[in-house]
């Protein structure tokens, strides 16, 4: 775990901050799967819970902090552009007779 969250930086605490919001959506999904059998329609819809989450909570954080999350979600937005453009064309392909 100390390579993919390193504990010795000064943002220790904010990444330890953002994978407890990734944690928490995962846990509530695998609830809602368990319980209601509501299953998520795309990895996306997870993906957008994860960022709706770390919005909320983002008012706790103090102003400078507030960057660092800022500069995960707009990583995070570009990752998913490209996801779901690939998963688009994907579709396409498989959809063609």
């Amino acid at each position: 775990m100390g390579e993919w969250i390193p504990i010795g930086d000064g943002n220790c605490d904010l990444k330890l901050f953002a994978f407890a919001i990734v944690w928490w959506v995962l846990w509530k999904q695998r609830n809602k799967i368990r319980i209601e059998g509501v299953f998520p329609k795309s990895p996306t819809d997870v993906i957008y819970s994860i960022s709706s989450h770390r919005q909320c909570w983002r008012s706790l954080l103090r102003e400078r902090d507030m960057g660092y999350l800022d500069n995960l979600r707009n990583k995070m937005k570009k990752w998913m552009a490209e996801y779901v453009k690939r998963e688009r064309s994907l579709e396409a392909t498989e959809n063609f007779p």
